[in-house]
C-alpha cells in the first residue's frame, strides 16, 4: 500500500481522472469522503500538480486533467471529457501560455515556436471569448472555480513576448470578475523568481523549486476555497479577519487606469486588487486648516473624528475629547486581541496615535534606493510576516503599510525614472528635457490658475524640487513621470507583501485596503500641490478587497478617509470606540447599498482666511473661495456628470456645459441651493469661519472668542455630534 500511495501521483496525471484509476484495479486508493479537485493547465500546472496533491493527501482527492490542456481553443473541444461524471467540489484552472505563444510551420523550435514570424494562437479578442464559454461550462459543475492566472514570461522566450502574459491575465480578469471566481495570482509568485529558478534562459518552464513554490499556492488556494465553500454552521470556528491598510502620501486617483483608463502608470498589484474587490468613485478626505494637509487627514484616518473635531483642531478644547489617542485605530485592535504593526513616513501625522502600534518601523524614505526608498517600507512589512511566520503566530493582525512616496522629492529609480522618460530634475534654472515617454498632460492642465489660490508662498505651489513655480508642458510633463516612477516602486513592494500573504495562506482572510492622504494637483488647472478641492485633489484612491467583497465591483460611495475606523472595526466584529464620528462603509463593500451620506463636504484654509470650502450632492459640486483678505471671492459650479474634469472657461472647450456654471442665469437656482447647503453643512460640523456671503452667525475668528463661538455653534445646529 505504501508504495501504491508514493506511486499515485504519477498514476495519476496518466490516467487523468480517478475513475480512469479505478478501472485499473486501484480502487483501495479512492477516498469518497474527501472533497474531489480537479486541476486543469498546460505544463506548469502538471508540474506543480503532484505536490498539491502531496500536500492535500488528508484533505482531498486532488486530480489534473488528462495530459496538456493547451490553449483555450483546446479546452473548447475536451472540456466535456475532462469534467467526465465526478461531482467535482473544486476546479482550479488555467489557459495562457499557449494562446498567447507565436508558431510558425517551419521554425525549427520546439512547439514550432516563432514571435518573429510565426502569428500568435488566440487573439485577445478569441481568448475573451474562450474563456467566457469555458466558464460558463464549468460553472455548470457546481463547483467552487479557481482560476489561476498566467505565469510570467522570461526575456528570451522565442515564441512569446514578455509583457503578453500582463496582457492576457487582465482579460481574463475581467471575465472573471463577471463571474465572481477568485483568483489565484501565480503570475505575481513567479515574477518574484530568481533566474536560477527558472528551467533555463528563456524558458517558461521552472526546476523543481520553483513548482513547489507554486504548489504551495495552489494548494492553500484550493485549502481555502474549500473551506470557504462549507456552510459556516459546519465549521469548528471562525477566524477573524486580518487588515492590510495601505496609505501613500499625495496620490490622485486618476493616476490609476481603473479610474483614468488613458493613464500610463504600470501598477498590476493595484490594478489587481481593483479587479478583485471594489473601486469607490467617490472617496475623500474632509481637509484641512494648515498648509500640510497630510496632518488632519491622517489624524482623522486614526480617530474618525471630523475635521474641526481633531486634537490640532482650532477648537479642540471645546469638540475633541481628552485621550483620544486611547481610542486610535490600533489602541481598539489592541483591545480586541489583535496584533498591531505600522510602518509609514515620519512627521506630519498623529504621533499619539502612532505610538499605540506594538510594532513600529517608521521613517520618511522617499529616495531612489532600497534603503532609502520604498523597498525599506516594504521590508519592514517582509520581516515582520516571516518573523510571525516562524513563530507560528495565530493572532488576527492589523498592519498599517505606510509609505513616504509619491509625496515629494519625487527621487525615483533609474529603471523606472527611464521607462516613464524623467528625470531628478534639480535645476531651478533650467527645463528637464523632454522625452515623448513622459505621461502626457492632464486633460484639465493649465499653465496658471485662474485667479490667485489663497496662500501666498506655499511650499507645494513655489519651492518642490524639480517644479518650483514652473507650469510649462516641459515641467509638468517631467514631474508626471517621477510621480509614476514613484508610484510603480510602490506597487512592487505592495506585490511582495501580497505574494508572502498567499504564501502563508493569510490572503482570502485579509481585507485589504489601498488609498492615499488626499490627492495631488501636478499641473491640472495650474497648481501643483495638494492645497484644492478641485476632484483631483479633494478625492482619493480607495480600492478594498477582502472576504465577501465581490470582485470586479464599483460604487460611488461617498465616504471619507474618516470612515476607516468605523469600517475596519465593523469588519473585525468589534465596536466602534464611542469617541468615533464616522460611518461605516461595510454596507457598501457587501453591496448593500451604494453611499453611506448624500452630501460631503471639503476644506482649505490653511493660508489666508475663511479659505476654501466645498459641498457636493448628486452631480453637483459648488467651492468657494473667500481669500486675501476678501481680494477674492470666487464660486465654481460644476455638472460633474457633464464635466467630470471640472474644466473651466480657460480650458476653452466648445460645449457651454463645459465650465464654470456659476455665473450662468439659467443656474441660479441650483446655485443658491448648494450655497444654502454648503451653510447648512459648515453649521453642522462646526466650521469655524463663514464666508463673505454667509450669515455671521455671530462667530468670533477662532483665536478671539472660542467659547462665545462654541456655544453660538452649537446653538445653530441644535446638536452636539454630527451625524455623518
Amino acid at each position: 500500500m505504501t508504495i501504491l500511495i508514493r506511486l499515485l501521483p504519477f498514476a495519476m496525471l496518466f490516467f487523468g481522472s480517478f475513475d480512469s484509476l479505478l478501472a485499473h484495479g486501484a480502487e483501495a486508493l479512492r477516498r469518497d469522503e474527501l472533497p474531489q479537485v480537479l486541476i486543469i493547465g498546460d505544463s506548469i500546472s502538471i508540474g506543480y500538480t503532484p505536490h498539491v496533491r502531496q500536500t492535500l493527501l488528508a484533505e482531498a482527492n486532488v486530480v489534473h486533467n488528462k495530459g496538456n490542456a493547451g490553449p483555450t481553443e483546446n479546452g473548447l473541444k475536451n472540456i466535456d471529457e475532462w469534467i467526465g461524471t465526478t461531482k467535482w467540489d473544486a476546479i482550479h484552472f488555467n489557459w495562457g501560455l499557449h494562446d498567447l505563444c507565436y508558431r510558425h510551420p517551419d521554425s525549427k523550435t520546439q512547439g514550432r515556436r516563432d514571435k518573429i514570424k510565426g502569428t500568435v494562437s488566440t487573439s485577445l479578442d478569441q481568448y475573451e471569448k474562450n474563456l467566457e464559454t469555458l466558464v460558463q461550462r464549468l460553472e455548470k459543475t457546481g463547483a467552487v472555480l479557481i482560476w489561476a492566472n498566467t505565469t510570467v514570461v522570461p526575456e528570451g522566450e522565442e515564441g512569446r513576448f514578455v509583457g503578453d502574459d500582463i496582457k492576457y491575465n487582465e482579460v481574463a480578469a475581467r471575465v472573471m470578475a463577471k463571474h465572481g471566481i477568485a483568483i489565484n495570482d501565480l503570475h505575481a509568485v513567479s515574477n518574484n523568481f530568481t533566474p536560477d529558478i527558472f528551467a533555463g534562459k528563456g524558458n517558461v518552464h521552472f526546476k523543481e523549486d520553483g513548482y513547489k513554490k507554486l504548489a504551495a499556492q495552489v494548494a492553500e488556494k484550493i485549502r481555502s476555497s474549500l473551506a470557504s465553500s462549507v456552510p459556516a454552521k459546519t465549521r469548528t470556528s471562525a477566524r477573524r479577519p486580518n487588515f492590510l491598510f495601505v496609505l501613500v502620501d499625495d496620490q490622485s486617483p486618476f493616476d490609476f487606469k481603473f479610474y483614468n483608463p488613458s493613464s500610463v502608470l504600470q501598477s498590476p498589484n493595484i490594478n489587481r486588487l481593483a479587479e478583485q474587490g471594489m473601486i469607490f468613485d467617490a472617496a475623500h478626505h474632509m481637509g484641512a486648516f494648515v498648509g500640510a494637509v497630510c496632518t488632519p487627514s491622517r489624524h482623522m484616518i486614526m480617530s474618525g473624528r471630523t475635521v474641526w473635531h481633531l486634537p490640532i483642531a482650532p477648537e479642540a478644547e471645546e469638540y475633541c475629547p481628552p485621550n483620544l489617542e486611547q481610542n486610535t485605530l490600533a489602541a481598539v485592535f489592541n483591545r480586541a486581541g489583535y496584533d498591531t504593526m505600522r510602518t509609514c513616513k515620519l512627521g506630519n501625522s498623529y504621533e499619539g496615535a502612532n505610538k499605540q502600534f506594538t510594532v513600529r518601523h517608521d521613517a520618511s524614505k522617499r529616495g531612489a534606493t532600497d534603503e532609502s526608498g520604498s523597498p525599506w517600507h516594504g521590508d519592514q512589512v517582509m520581516n515582520y510576516l516571516n518573523e510571525r511566520e516562524a513563530a507560528k503566530d495565530a493572532d488576527p493582525f492589523l498592519i498599517y503599510f505606510g509609505f513616504s512616496h509619491p509625496h515629494d522629492t519625487r527621487d525615483g529609480r533609474p529603471e523606472l525614472l527611464e521607462k516613464y522618460g524623467a528625470v531628478n530634475h534639480t535645476d531651478n534654472s533650467s527645463l528637464p528635457p523632454a522625452n515623448p515617454k513622459q505621461p502626457e498632460l492632464p486633460v484639465n492642465y493649465l499653465s496658471a490658475h485662474p485667479f490667485a489660490h489663497g496662500h501666498p508662498g506655499l511650499r507645494d505651489e513655489t519651492t518642490v524640487s524639480g517644479v518650483w513655480e514652473k507650469r510649462d508642458e516641459r515641467t509638468i510633463r517631467n514631474e508626471l513621470g517621477r510621480e509614476f516612477a514613484c508610484s510603480e516602486a510602490i506597487d512592487i513592494q505592495l506585490g511582495r507583501v501580497l505574494t508572502k500573504l498567499e504564501a502563508m495562506g493569510e490572503l482570502d482572510n485579509t481585507y485589504i485596503f489601498y488609498t492615499a492622504d488626499h490627492g495631488i494637483a501636478i499641473g491640472r488647472h495650474g497648481l501643483q500641490g495638494k492645497q484644492n478641492l478641485y476632484e483631483h485633489t479633494w478625492r482619493v484612491p480607495l480600492v478594498v478587497k477582502g472576504p465577501g467583497i465581490k470582485p470586479g465591483s464599483r460604487a460611488l460611495g461617498n465616504v471619507y478617509l474618516l470612515d476607516t475606523l468605523a469600517t475596519l472595526c465593523d469588519l473585525a466584529g468589534i465596536p466602534a470606540p464611542p469617541s468615533n464620528e464616522g460611518m461605516s462603509f461595510r454596507p457598501v463593500l457587501e453591496g448593500k447599498q451604494s453611499t453611506v451620506r448624500e452630501v460631503l463636504y471639503g476644506v482649505y484654509c490653511g493660508g489666508t482666511k475663511p479659505g476654501m470650502r466645498c459641498v457636493k450632492k448628486g452631480d453637483w459640486k459648488l467651492i468657494k473661495y473667500d481669500v486675501l483678505d476678501g481680494a477674492i471671492h470666487e464660486s465654481q459650479l460644476f455638472h460633474l456628470a457633464t464635466n467630470p474634469n471640472e474644466f473651466v472657461a480657460e480650458h476653452v472647450k466648445i460645449d457651454p456645459a463645459l465650465t464654470n456654471l456659476a455665473n450662468d442665469p439659467k443656474h441660479a437656482a441650483k446655485l443658491a441651493e448648494m450655497e444654502a447647503l454648503l451653510l447648512s453643512e459648515m453649521r453642522r460640523l462646526n466650521d469655524p469661519y463663514r464666508l463673505w456671503n454667509q450669515p455671521g452667525d455671530g462667530l468670533a475668528p477662532p483665536v478671539e472668542g472660542k467659547k462665545n463661538k462654541a456655544k453660538a455653534a452649537a446653538k445653530l445646529r441644535g446638536e452636539e455630534k454630527p451625524q455623518l
